[in-house]
């Protein structure tokens, strides 16, 4: 008991000893802590109002340690500031939401709340896979993301032909001049020799078929190919809003096998319940016929004169050359046979000398092509839409090559509940191309074609140039045909 007495004694000592804090002394204090800065505490939220950790948190116009963190796990921070404005701003800034400048409110915790915005969201962290929408770092293998109003070249009328150069890695290859026609595209090179070697087409999460199963070993198989169309011939491209590809064999764990040769995923655009939204574009384009002054290209002086140097030098032939007036060899031939006199050989070469025949003038045009769209977009909350018309009149420079297309398309989303959506797409297109038969290319003729050949008789007539072909069943196995590739193109075509 008399232990307990003296430890009792000694901390009423120890208490009485020690200074007591009077109003004056606890003033004192909060002056000095003012003096070193004033606190400025708050949260960072998301216009869900969830928490938005590692946002940035910056006094403006504040430099040097201490003027600026980032907010907490639960989306808090705090800072001292040492300056003397009574309301300084601050900037709140994260990715994929709008910066943000609020002043300061010393006198409680401040709640600020950051707005998404939804250009940067998509350019930063959506990528369609193909079955939904991923964040970039949940995303594996090689793939490039772009957008639709990045590639949109006037004059164009296929997503396809606009993507030429866009990709990295991505072959476009046109082998034909024709309208209508389509592209060879390759990403992930020659997979095959025979097989098919075009990537796989995705759009709104649809598999897109090819319009008709072509055989490669089929004859015509490339010509009927470009002329048909892939498998996204029907879209219309100002419909788009992004475009992903997805390079690396990874593309065949959602896909399978028919992602070999990579795929592009494509999505359209949707409603929006912010406003009604009508919009018109269209587009005029022109293009020049070329000109042999362009080309370096033999006259047809220059062209005989060749001619006859070659001959006169004893130049062999795989074959005879066919007696005939449209060329050197074959005046020559019957000069030789004795079916033409000195005098006629001289009248006929003047003429071959003199044709100049302007292939490119008879086969070719300076063409006119313009398209058309409208779409009108807006909704609700619950439901929205997007409703798009388009009509595109594309004419080739080849003289009767020419396309019309129209399309048209309806996209509805309605929100049932927070957890069901439901989007209907549904799309129309028809088109019509007209052209030439395989293996008459107007532009490549006109090109490649001596311009000593005439096109016409000095009557008037078609010239028709005398050719050999072979038909192995006959007796006569080499056979002559008179061709003139005016006559060919008004008696064939192709209508697809």
């Amino acid at each position: 008991m008399k232990q307990c007495n003296a430890i009792l004694h000694l901390f009423c000592a120890l208490v009485m000893s020690m200074p007591i804090l009077g109003t004056q002394d606890i003033y004192a204090q909060s002056s000095t802590q003012q003096a070193s800065g004033r606190l400025i505490m708050g949260q960072v939220l998301d216009d869900e109002g969830e928490p938005l950790p590692g946002a940035t948190v910056r006094i403006k116009g504040s430099k040097g340690i201490g003027s600026a963190t980032t907010t907490a796990g639960n989306g808090t921070f705090s800072l001292n500031y040492q300056g003397d404005s009574s309301a300084p701003t601050l900037s709140v800034s994260y990715i994929g939401m709008v910066t943000k400048d609020v002043k300061v409110d010393f006198k409680k915790t401040m709640k600020i709340t950051l707005e998404s915005d939804a250009l940067k969201l998509s350019e930063v962290t959506v990528v369609d896979d193909g079955y939904n929408r991923l964040p970039r770092r949940d995303m594996v293998g090689a793939y490039t993301t772009i957008k639709a109003e990045d590639v949109i070249i006037p004059g164009y009328q296929s997503i396809d032909q606009m993507l030429q150069g866009r990709v990295a890695g991505m072959i476009v290859s046109n082998n034909s001049a024709r309208v209508g026609s389509m592209p060879n595209i390759k990403i992930r090179g020659t997979s095959t020799i025979l097989g098919n070697t075009s990537p796989l087409w995705v759009v709104d999460g649809v598999i897109q078929p090819d319009p008709i199963e072509i055989s490669a070993s089929e004859a015509l198989t490339d010509d009927m190919a470009t002329l048909i169309g892939n498998q996204v011939s029907w879209l219309n491209p100002l419909d788009i809003e992004t475009i992903t590809v997805l390079k690396d064999a990874s593309a065949t764990a959602i896909y399978g096998s028919k992602a070999s040769n990579g795929v592009i995923v494509i999505t359209t655009k949707k409603g929006s319940s912010e406003r009604v939204a009508v919009r018109y574009s269209g587009s005029v384009s022109i293009r020049e016929r070329s000109s042999y002054d362009k080309y370096d290209k033999m006259n047809s002086l220059e062209r005989i004169q060749f001619s006859k140097e070659a001959y006169d030098a004893g130049a062999r032939y795989a074959t005879a050359p066919v007696p005939q007036i449209y060329s050197y060899e074959g005046l020559m031939a019957m000069f030789n046979d004795r079916l033409i006199t000195a005098d006629q050989f001289a009248h006929h070469m003047q003429r071959l000398e003199t044709v100049n025949t302007d292939w490119l003038d008879l086969l070719t045009r300076t063409s006119v092509s313009n398209n058309h769209n409208l779409s009108i977009s807006g909704g609700t909350s619950k439901v929205t839409y997007n409703a798009s018309f388009g009509y595109s009149n594309d004419k080739g420079v080849e003289i009767g090559n020419d396309q019309d297309q129209i399309t048209s398309r309806l996209n509805v989303g309605i929100d049932f509940s927070k957890r069901l959506r439901v989007d209907v797409n549904m799309n129309g297109s028809v088109r019509n191309s007209d052209g030439y038969a395989g293996g008459a290319n107007p532009q490549s003729y006109a090109l490649n074609t001596s311009r000593a050949l005439p096109a016409y008789n000095e009557d008037g007539t078609l010239a028709y140039y005398q050719n050999t072909y072979s038909y192995p069943y006959g007796v006569d196995k080499q056979r002559l045909y008179g061709y003139n590739i005016l006559n060919e193109l008004a008696n064939t075509y192709s209508n697809n």
